[in-house]
């Protein structure tokens, strides 16, 4: 998906991909070139100036930002051209909002975040770094977001909601009352989901 965005914006010219999982081939045309250890040579081996984190697990697209900070790669951030947002939304760097996104006026987007497809943001949303929304979500306004929390596809999250730091919003969820940092909480009810202790 980030592919096909960067590729249907044409703003970015995309050099290859690194992937630790996959053999080496490629993906919608685009080349892997090897694994995260190459990070640190793509500048001054390959001319690439920039990256975007491709990955959806919130904790591991931190380690590979700051990894590809660290190598001195900047980065950029993935639109679909479908995306509407407002000229009064902010953006961090390296975000990704996906197909049919819409970002209204006034939120503010941390570094490092995905807005997945046909999600909705609205107005005076705060969402810090690292967060995942999920297909189809909508966020009303004055909702602020945690740093690495992750809003499961299709949840909806009533206005003026507070949910900390780390916390997971199962699919389809309603959050109608504030979430605390490393809760999980899933339906209609929000019923919080305990974690064993390891």
């Amino acid at each position: 998906m980030v592919i096909d965005s960067l590729q249907m914006a044409a703003v970015h010219e995309i050099v290859g991909i690194l992937d630790e999982t996959g053999p080496l081939g490629e993906v919608l045309g685009v080349p892997v070139l090897g694994s995260d250890n190459l990070l640190s040579e793509m500048r001054s081996n390959h001319g690439v100036i920039g990256f975007v984190p491709a990955v959806g697990d919130n904790i591991l697209r931190r380690r590979l930002f700051d990894a590809a900070v660290s190598a001195g790669l900047e980065p950029v951030n993935a639109i679909h051209p479908t995306a509407v947002i407002s000229r009064y939304a902010t953006l961090g760097r390296g975000v990704a909002l996906m197909a049919g996104v819409v970002l209204n006026a006034d939120c503010q987007i941390g570094d490092n975040v995905i807005v997945n497809t046909g999600a909705t943001v609205d107005h005076d949303v705060r969402v810090e770094s690292d967060v995942h929304i999920a297909p189809g979500c909508h966020i009303s306004g004055y909702v602020s977001i945690g740093r690495g929390t992750l809003i499961g596809t299709g949840s909806s999250v009533k206005d003026r909601v507070h949910i900390g730091e780390r916390a997971t919003i199962g699919a389809g969820a309603a959050v109608y009352r504030d979430v605390p940092n490393y809760a999980t909480v899933v339906g209609s009810q929000m019923r919080a989901v305990e974690h064993p202790e390891s």
